[in-house]
């Protein structure tokens, strides 16, 4: 566990358990926690089991006072579902953790979790300022839901109705705005080997897009700004977007996140990416 936790405490959140709050005001991209697994967990129930059952009896006691929702199941693995987060945003194999796990859920964040491959930690950044006393919530969904896919996700795989302020009542200017950024989603990288410049132009409606939702979730964006760019030689707006990849990437993972080094590398030599010069070159600015 970090020694960062004096900016924040574990205590009752009324309503939802155990919750996690700000002790002090927190800046955006700050790591509020950064924390090895109490035990990994797979979709092998077998092998799973067995590295629960060889905790230590001290972490065996953390993990059992987590919350479980899943009663059909044998309690650990119940645990396990309740309270797991992936290890990385496509993994199958996930992890619990006596801290991490016990931060609550939003569909309108304050924190952003990152699972490092190589430190073998997650990582808890704030992704806005976050005052004193206030709760610190994560996402436990996929980016860019609907309300209703939300809502039914999270009934399904956490047995509760969300409150909060995107699910309190219908908002169908925010579903549509995420429709929007999906379908240019899709286009962005369809375009970039027949009409690049169309590309460029999808990636900045994203970017105005996900302003009116929040703001947060550009770093992919950037890089695919940055990675268009460079593959068609346009190398004075591949610097822009790279160096915008960074700053969102600092402020999302922090220096210490798995991609930190390459999007640098980027930075410092926007000809350095692994496919840059490899269309005919055009000026797409």
């Amino acid at each position: 566990m970090s020694a960062l936790q004096q900016c924040y405490v574990i205590k009752d959140a009324p309503g939802k358990g155990m919750g996690m709050f700000a002790t002090r005001d927190i800046k955006r991209g700050e790591c509020i926690l950064s924390e090895k697994p109490l035990v990994f967990a797979s979709r092998n129930l077998i092998k799973t089991q067995r590295a629960i059952d060889a905790m230590t009896e001290l972490d065996k006691k953390a993990f059992f006072a987590l919350h479980n929702v899943h009663s059909d199941v044998p309690t650990a693995i119940g645990i396990v579902r309740t309270n797991a987060l992936p290890l990385g945003a496509d993994a199958v194999d996930c992890a619990v953790y006596k801290v991490m796990s016990r931060v609550n859920h939003t569909c309108a964040p304050n924190v952003h979790h990152t699972w490092n491959p190589k430190t073998k930690k997650e990582y808890l950044h704030a992704i806005e300022d976050i005052a004193t006393g206030s709760e610190i919530l994560t996402s436990y969904l996929e980016p860019f839901l609907v309300r209703e896919d939300r809502m039914k996700f999270l009934r399904k795989n956490f047995k509760f109705e969300c409150r909060c302020s995107l699910c309190a009542a219908p908002s169908p200017e925010y579903d549509s705005t995420v429709n929007r950024i999906k379908i240019y989603s899709d286009l962005i990288m369809t375009c970039a080997s027949t009409n690049p410049k169309k590309s460029i132009q999808f990636v900045r409606e994203v970017l105005v897009l996900l302003d009116k939702i929040g703001g947060e979730g550009k770093t992919p964006f950037y890089y695919d700004g940055y990675q268009i760019s460079a593959m068609y030689g346009d190398y004075t707006l591949a610097q822009e977007w790279a160096n915008l990849l960074l700053e969102s990437y600092i402020m999302d993972e922090g220096e210490e996140g798995e991609k930190y080094e390459r999007y640098l590398k980027y930075s410092k030599n926007p000809r350095s990416h692994e496919r840059a010069g490899c269309a005919p070159r055009q000026i797409l600015s």
